[in-house]
């Protein structure tokens, strides 16, 4: 098994820099999907184990909404969009123009609108660290799973990332008139392509 390579001080407040930057491309997207004006607080950034994604949500049994895309191309590993379960169905409800509180469960339409939520958010974030980098970023098609954040834990993110054993989290509140959409953004990168980046931020 390869050596794990710890991020330095300065690396990790590199990453935390590129993807605050990432954070604001996916409130100038979100509010274009709402055609609603959407203020954002400055993202809290951390990194943290893989195995340690459900303490994220205070409890392996906490309810949580996770739509997640294979990262493609120039960097491997995953992105995942998440909230916990009454934000995602708030969410849902102001992506498909409900009153908050109409929607009781995660259905079809529910979980359609967030998963293309997702792409666009993912797809904005995703773009910023291109950019910077000077790197090409793809994504898969999107998958969504609704379960305890423990279990989504041992099986999406084994699904997706074998070789990925850092994560970094962004948290990150919206606010949308009187609402505010707290979002949790998983960027895990596998270990190459972790180093890659690195590279590129001249800091490998």
């Amino acid at each position: 098994m390869a050596e794990k390579k710890m991020l330095s001080n300065e690396q990790i407040d590199a990453v935390k820099e590129l993807v605050s930057i990432g954070a604001g491309n996916a409130a100038t997207a979100l509010s274009q999907m709402l055609s609603r004006r959407i203020d954002i607080r400055v993202p809290v950034a951390n990194l943290c184990e893989v195995s340690d994604f459900s303490e994220i949500f205070g409890s392996p049994e906490t309810l949580v909404a996770a739509t997640y895309m294979r990262l493609l191309n120039d960097v491997t590993g995953a992105i995942m969009l998440t909230f916990e379960k009454q934000t995602a169905l708030d969410m849902a409800d102001l992506l498909m123009g409900n009153q908050k509180g109409k929607t009781k469960n995660l259905n079809d339409m529910a979980t359609s609108a967030l998963k293309e939520a997702g792409t666009i958010l993912s797809g904005a974030y995703l773009g910023a660290i291109s950019e910077i980098l000077g790197i090409k970023i793809l994504i898969s098609a999107p998958s969504i799973a609704i379960d305890m954040a423990g279990s989504i834990s041992d099986a999406v993110l084994s699904e997706v990332c074998e070789d990925c054993d850092q994560a970094l989290v962004i948290t990150t509140e919206f606010f949308i008139s009187d609402e505010k959409i707290r979002s949790y953004f998983f960027f895990i990168p596998s270990q190459d392509s972790l180093a890659k980046m690195m590279a590129n931020l001249k800091l490998g």
